[in-house]
């Protein structure tokens, strides 16, 4: 074999020592790719059965996920509203799915979280363009259309739900919802009359947004002045009070000492119960009582419940309605860890408003009055009987 052959032979000898160290390269690569599996669709546990379906609303379809038990049915139906900038996706149904799976599980009645419609608009901005021109009766106009037109499409839902073999609603049904969820869950008590609404669960709900505070007041919060009604469910405003009295009269800007009493709704007081913090203002307002007291005082006229037999915070009564102020500092706006594991892009601080959500749903909360666990319970027990 002369030279030009033995360098041909090394050659070739060299690619197919590459080509095969390739090969390895890639099934390597391959492997490494391979041995990192997709996450598993979420299955619900041993005993529950997972409830997917929608409802549509001006061509647009809104999802509806909970549990029913594993067990003949129908079942009573808990509805859980979703509030603002809460689109029903995977992380919201994360943040409340434990709470769900376990109420279902130790109740044995279904519940479904309701996306609620045009859930990036509160209502109140709704009508932001003819506030700001001083059309005064026009904003007030467009902003009832809005709270109308989310609380049709979550009874939209509904009844699609009561019609599934899964759920027996002939008996009337009960609803919780927060923040914006809680007031569309208000509208909705009043606007569904079949089923009726048996027991209501609100949360960071004052009626009045921020606990005295308007929304049109925290976009433009020159300080000392509201708006009156400074609230679209305040009492005779958009025809939310059960009293059936005409709106009063616009009046441009009034002291806060002289709003007009806050909302009466359609679930008897005894069926009715309010969760809120002490705290619940935008933008975390220092702990001084004189900064909280207006809160505690909308608490008692939403719950209709003035001679609290423990403390100012805990108004609930014995038969477990009424209200619960978290005292200020007991929600920490040094957020746990796995909070900001599921909402890693919300930029911080939360407002406290926002933190009540996730620990609602905290088990480091667990046996306290405003937990989940305890609300939801309480919910079943008065929609449907202990």
């Amino acid at each position: 074999m002369n030279g030009g052959s033995v360098e041909v032979v090394l050659m070739r000898g060299t690619f197919v020592l590459m080509r095969c160290l390739l090969s390895a390269a890639f099934v390597i690569l391959a492997a490494s790719f391979s041995s990192t599996p997709k996450p598993a669709p979420y299955e619900a546990p041993e005993g529950l059965v997972l409830v997917r379906d929608s409802y549509q609303l001006e061509n647009a379809n809104h999802p509806m996920i909970g549990f029913t038990p594993d067990s003949p049915g129908p079942h009573k139906l808990i509805v859980v509203l979703t509030g603002v900038n809460q689109p029903l996706d995977d992380k919201s149904f994360a943040i409340r799915r434990g709470a769900l799976e376990k109420a279902v599980a130790v109740q044995g009645h279904g519940m479904v979280i309701v996306e609620t419609p045009g859930f990036d608009l509160y209502p109140d901005f709704a009508g932001a363009a003819e506030f700001f021109a001083s059309n005064l009766s026009g904003a007030r106009e467009v902003m009832c259309a809005d709270w109308v037109q989310k609380g049709t499409g979550v009874i939209a839902g509904i009844h699609k739900l009561c019609a599934r073999d899964d759920f027996d609603c002939s008996s009337g049904i009960a609803l919780h919802g927060g923040s914006m969820g809680a007031g569309i869950a208000v509208q909705t008590s009043k606007l569904l009359t079949t089923p009726t609404v048996n027991a209501l669960l609100t949360t960071q709900w004052a009626p009045l947004l921020g606990g005295g505070e308007p929304v049109f007041q925290s976009i433009n919060s020159d300080g000392g002045s509201y708006l009156l009604p400074p609230h679209p469910l305040a009492p005779h405003w958009c025809g939310f009070d059960d009293a059936g009295t005409d709106p009063p009269s616009w009046s441009t800007f009034v002291p806060l000492e002289k709003y007009p009493p806050a909302l009466s709704t359609f679930v008897d007081k005894t069926k009715r119960l309010s969760l809120i913090s002490a705290q619940d203002f935008f933008g975390n307002p220092t702990e001084d009582p004189a900064a909280t007291a207006p809160l505690f005082s909308l608490q008692r006229d939403f719950s209709g419940y003035y001679d609290c037999p423990d403390t100012q915070n805990d108004c609930t009564q014995a038969d477990g309605s009424g209200y619960y102020v978290v005292p200020a500092g007991v929600i920490s706006t040094e957020l746990n860890p796995a909070w900001l594991a599921v909402d890693p892009d919300k930029p911080t601080p939360w407002p406290t408003h926002d933190a009540f959500l996730y620990a609602f749903y905290d088990d480091a909360f667990i046996g306290e009055k405003w937990h989940a666990d305890a609300a939801f319970k309480w919910l079943g027990d008065a929609a449907f009987g202990a």
